[in-house]
């Protein structure tokens, strides 16, 4: 624009042209990232090797999806822009509103499709890098190829992201320096209202996106004891997280770190026990303990003396006074597991447990209502939990349990309690008798060959035969 024209414009109109030699300026330079993502990045992996010949289309179509369909369309919107821009050399550009409309209506379903996925696509890409030296290399090329400025791939690869970013803050800088009364007024408003309403879809998108890409890298800092292995099938792309946080394994230490403290995820099919650990290269989670499915996880309600066992050891901790427990039950064979923690607040403990149940009701909807397994109850009339009183007779807690078979074919449950070992025939509940007057039995097993009760106590180890009792 001839400088002598310029100086007879007001400061707006100045700024309205300045505004819009930037917007045409800049779709240029995005045509350009997009034909060197086509030309030098997409081909040069193409023609390289340094992806396996019979992986490399479906990386390319995974990591740059419909890249070509967005340089299309902004070819064509330059291709206008700049034929407006020509019409009107040494001129006032009236508009280029109606352009921006004209073009952008056709931008949800491309940019919805694109934008999303270029997190994920970033995410693949570093993966290759780690796992395949050619690619790395290739990767370390392109920054240094002559087109490219000294750009990383991944400036290119992000650039429809930025540009969906960049289109809204242009649209208002424009509709500043357009008058209501402006021709280009009405064209702007529309375009804007485009824009957003793509950005917005796309946004929408990416959340799920960013979800799984958090599970993602979740998945990737997990390490194992040695020996140990176990399928997290955390790749699953449905796959969801519901909380993580550190649970307290000692009341003391609430508001401070603690090396005995666990970092927990409750993911939707099940709840992973961590040790947390920084490194250079970010955070690693090395399993604790065993997984547990939802299926087979309870929360226990609170009681001040809570017996659990823990790796074929039968333990009693006592709650402080004042504090939250957080006490996580893994159903199995010989009682289980108990893990007991610590919550610095009630409402910390509600995160947890809703966080939990919520996991579980998913759980649910996605499996039907069939359960893997039917929880029945062996005994609800004889026994009562009496917390810290006195034991006395079947008003006891009932510790621990195994079914057996009588010399006369009858079933049979052998009751372990704080107060002895009972025998009840099941079905019937009046059947209950006390058969071993002891103290705190921990744990019960039965030696089927031998018909011999092994009975574990706090203080002994006892077998008694089942057909003399």
């Amino acid at each position: 624009m001839d400088r002598e024209f310029l100086l007879t414009l007001d400061s707006k109109e100045i700024g309205r042209q300045e505004v819009l030699n930037e917007t045409i300026y800049s779709e240029e330079k995005y045509l350009a990232d997009l034909k060197i993502l086509q030309e030098v990045i997409v081909r040069g992996i193409e023609e390289s090797g340094a992806i396996e010949a019979d992986r490399v289309g479906a990386f390319i179509n995974t990591v740059f999806n419909n890249y070509q369909e967005l340089l299309q369309m902004s070819e064509a919107m330059f291709k206008d822009m700049l034929a407006r821009y020509h019409q009107y050399e040494n001129e006032c550009v009236p508009t280029i509103g109606d352009i921006l409309v004209q073009h952008m209506q056709f931008f949800e379903e491309a940019y919805v499709k694109y934008s999303p996925q270029a997190l994920l696509a970033k995410y693949l890409a570093e993966a290759e890098i780690k796992k395949n030296p050619e690619f790395e290399k290739f990767t370390k090329e392109i920054a240094k190829h002559e087109r490219t400025n000294r750009l990383p791939i991944w400036h290119y690869l992000l650039s429809p992201v930025t540009r969906m970013q960049r289109y809204p803050l242009l649209i208002e800088a424009l509709l500043k320096k357009a008058p209501k009364d402006h021709p280009d007024h009405v064209f702007l408003t529309r375009s804007y209202e485009i824009i957003r309403s793509v950005a917005h879809k796309a946004d929408n998108t990416a959340t799920h996106i960013k979800k799984r890409l958090a599970i993602l890298h979740i998945r990737d800092s997990i390490t194992f004891k040695q020996g140990e292995y176990h399928e997290l099938q955390l790749s699953d792309p449905n796959r969801r997280i519901y909380h993580k946080g550190t649970l307290k394994r000692r009341s003391g230490s609430l508001d401070v770190a603690d090396k005995n403290d666990i970092y927990a995820f409750v993911f939707d099919h099940m709840l992973l026990m961590t040790k947390l650990r920084k490194t250079n290269t970010g955070e690693e989670y090395r399993i604790w303990k065993k997984p547990i499915p939802l299926q087979m996880l309870v929360v226990q309600n609170n009681a001040t003396n809570v017996k659990y066992q823990l790796s074929g050891t039968a333990t009693s901790y006592t709650i402080p006074g004042g504090q939250v427990a957080l006490i996580l039950h893994h159903l199995g064979s010989r009682g289980g597991a108990v893990y007991p923690f610590f919550c610095s607040s009630l409402e910390e403990k509600q995160v947890w447990t809703k966080a939990i149940d919520d996991a579980k009701a998913s759980l649910r909807k996605r499996q039907g209502d069939a359960d893997v397994f039917e929880l029945r109850p062996l005994d609800d009339v004889n026994f009562r939990n009496i917390g810290s009183g006195q034991s006395s007779g079947t008003t006891t807690r009932v510790n621990c349990s195994v079914p057996f078979i009588s010399s006369r074919n009858e079933k049979k449950i052998a009751i372990g309690t704080d107060n002895g070992v009972f025998f009840k025939t099941e079905g019937q509940d009046n059947s209950v008798r006390r058969i071993i007057q002891c103290e705190s039995v921990i744990q019960l097993a039965i030696m089927e060959k031998y018909h011999i009760l092994i009975v574990l106590t706090e203080k002994a180890l006892r077998a008694y035969p089942v057909d003399a009792l």
